[in-house]
């Protein structure tokens, strides 16, 4: 297989290899440069959700798509409110806009101290999306001067628009800064041209074929595909670390520069290969999710990951070959007298280190235990943004922008009967008010019963449908995430069961139902994928060392700094939410990387004392993954600067994972190797 990969070194087909690399490259940035984002979010909501019988009638009778609330604070603003609807309705694609005549204060509309008002807005279905942005941005920018007080705007289609614009800007801010941070870092540790432009070649040839293809199956960028840019950046980089630090090595020893790329890529083909296959099987991990835009992460990291092992062990090598040969002295610099130093404390120190990890494993089961399954689309976005704000602002003054939906009908299929159906709804609306959470219910039984039948048209179509025979019941929630959420709606499907019995049919549904239900999913489908990915990996590492011998030594620095990242969460009070479940299998697949090149290593040295074994193979194996870590973490942390909290949780985690992975192959690794050594021997 390595004569395979090194074919394209040989002078004949060195030419067309490269014009091979710039025709693939050529036509992925062609596909690539058409890559649009998502304006409805809907891959962020799994497909057995969008099927859900209850849902499908919900957005058919009741569809939420077309709503905003507007809230309006100024001393007398009732006085102000008939200009505010005036100039509302004067604006093209507003279909309606909607204020309760007779409004009390509380009801969802008014607020307490009757100085905010809320108009719910009806805008039109025909509306394209530039003239929707066009209306959002004069209902943003005009409305305070027009209405003249503090203007909030909220509802699904501008949040819709909102993660649309912030993906954009993330797009446009985090790949040029993962690129600089990764290009400052090869250049100081690799102090040469070289070591910064070959790298960023692996990285620039994977990123625009895993894009370009991306888009070629006619796929947009959502809140968590955004971030396979830099995360395919990060990534990619790993290769062409290892196969540079082995040629720099093989140019010490005095080769001539091709014949120190053979015997480089001879040196680290195969732990580069088969650690980029694992890498792969842990981003795969991911398709197991229920939601599609996890699903779709995955597997396009997946493929960035092989197509890096592509280009590094193809248009690499023959770069290196055109690369003048420059020996270094490796013992005068910074890393080396680091290495050094971490190669004695393993020797001398085996059991303190195995304490040491035993003992913080420990307090990160314990503090792992507290991390909460918590997922809510308003909190992806920061305290300090506008939306953030808007909501957190109609929150405090009307009460709830977060609402359970429900549809009532009666089992036998007969239609609302405003003499006989009102009571046994108010007293269930009633019940579901007491609930701890809740704020209150809105429905057709907020309406005068003799109105009942012939509610405004705004209304009518809000809270009944399919000719009677369909009622809408909206439950407004406090600022809670999913889990609270989903104890909620188990609290309603039990009054609903004691109270309206077999007459009646109650389903909740809506948007953030469907949130919730798919929240719940998560924490089964990050065990079932993380124990696949798990056991795929330690399998095949026992594979290519053919020995069940390296199975524990293998599995300890992989395990470890995933429970430490979870004690992390719990100690910072992190939630699990569709970010923070894709860190797991991201680090799996990268922290098994280090531990293959480490094991991989240890063999040549197998002649030599156990002491003297783990200290070589730390000075020869671990200035490369010094590097490849310090890059990788560097480049992940860039996703600090994203838009979103889970973009930024994922980022920081991830990169406080790989730090540890890093310590636990050079420290706990060889410290492992050491005792259980040394108890063989003394039995």
């Amino acid at each position: 297989m390595c004569d395979a990969l090194l074919k394209p070194l040989h002078k004949s087909i060195k030419i067309l290899t490269v014009l091979l690399a710039v025709i693939i490259a050529g036509a992925s940035g062609w596909f690539a440069s058409g890559l649009t984002i998502e304006q409805d979010n809907e891959s962020m909501q799994s497909i057995a959700a969008r099927q859900d019988p209850a849902y499908v009638t919900f957005r058919r009778a009741f569809n939420s798509d077309y709503e905003l609330m507007l809230t309006l604070t100024r001393a007398n603003v009732l006085q102000e409110l008939p200009d505010a609807i005036n100039w509302i309705s004067s604006l093209d694609g507003v279909q309606s806009v909607y204020f309760p005549p007779s409004a009390d204060r509380g009801s969802g509309f008014l607020s307490e101290d009757g100085q905010t008002a809320g108009l719910l807005i009806t805008l039109s279905s025909e509306q394209s999306r530039d003239d929707r942005l066009d209306l959002f941005t004069k209902l943003r920018t005009e409305a305070p001067e027009q209405i003249k007080g503090i203007v909030h705007i909220v509802g699904l289609p501008l949040l819709k628009e909102r993660v649309a614009h912030h993906i954009a800007r993330d797009q446009s801010l985090i790949i040029p800064l993962s690129v600089i941070v990764m290009m400052i870092m090869l250049a100081l540790l690799f102090r040469r041209v070289a070591g910064v432009l070959l790298p960023m070649l692996v990285v620039g040839m994977s990123l625009l074929s895993t894009l370009g293809l991306y888009a070629a199956f006619g796929l947009e960028l959502n809140s968590i595909t955004s971030l396979l840019p830099p995360v395919v950046i990060v990534l990619s980089v790993s290769v062409a670390v290892h196969l540079l630090e082995a040629w720099n090595q093989s140019i010490n020893t005095g080769l001539r520069a091709d014949d120190a790329v053979r015997a480089a890529a001879k040196k680290v083909w195969k732990p580069c290969v088969f650690t980029a296959a694992m890498t792969a099987v842990g981003l795969l991990s991911l398709c197991f999710s229920p939601v599609p835009a996890v699903k779709l992460f995955g597997l396009f990291s997946a493929i960035g990951v092989m197509l890096s092992v592509c280009y590094g062990f193809t248009i690499l090598p023959i770069a290196l070959g055109w690369t003048p040969a420059r020996i270094t002295q490796e013992h005068k610099t910074w890393m080396h007298r680091f290495l050094l130093l971490l190669a004695e404390w393993p020797p001398r120190h085996p059991k303190i280190i195995l304490l040491l990890a035993a003992l913080i494993t420990t307090l990160s089961i314990w503090s792992g235990t507290k991390v909460e399954n918590n997922t809510d689309l308003v909190r992806f976005f920061k305290k300090s943004d506008p939306t953030y704000i808007a909501h957190a602002d109609v929150n405090r003054t009307l009460g709830s922008v977060r609402s359970l939906n429900l549809l009532l009908r009666h089992t036998d299929g007969t239609p609302f009967n405003p003499l006989s159906d009102p009571e046994p709804l108010r007293k269930f609306a009633d019940e579901i008010e007491q609930v701890p959470d809740v704020v209150r219910t809105d429905s057709i039984l907020d309406f005068p019963r003799d109105s009942a039948t012939a509610l405004p048209p705004e209304l009518m179509g809000r809270f009944i449908a399919e000719e009677g025979q369909i009622i809408h019941m909206e439950v407004h929630l406090g600022d809670i995430g999913s889990a609270s959420a989903s104890e909620i709606v188990s609290r309603i499907q039990t009054l609903a069961e004691t109270m309206l019995g077999a007459e009646w049919i109650v389903e909740p549904t809506g948007d953030y139902y469907q949130m919730i239900r798919d929240s719940n999913q998560l924490v089964a489908t990050l065990l079932k994928s993380f124990a696949l990915s798990l056991f795929v990996v330690m399998a095949s590492t026992c594979l290519l060392f053919r020995s069940l011998r390296v199975l524990i030594p293998a599995f300890i620095p992989n395990i470890l700094p995933i429970i430490w990242g979870a004690g992390l969460m719990g100690l910072l009070g992190i939630d699990l939410s569709t970010g923070t479940t894709m860190v797991a299998a991201v680090v799996i697949g990268l922290a098994v990387d280090d531990t293959i090149h480490y094991l991989h290593h240890f063999q040549d040295f197998r002649h030599l004392s156990i002491r003297k074994a783990t200290r070589s193979t730390t000075l020869r194996i671990g200035r490369a993954l010094t590097i490849s870590s310090i890059v990788l973490v560097g480049g992940f942390w860039m996703g600090a600067f994203g838009s979103f909290i889970p973009t930024n949780t994922f980022a920081l985690l991830t990169g406080c994972m790989m730090i540890s992975a890093l310590f636990c192959d050079l420290l706990v690794l060889p410290a492992y190797l050491i005792l259980t050594r040394r108890l063989a021997h003394e039995k």
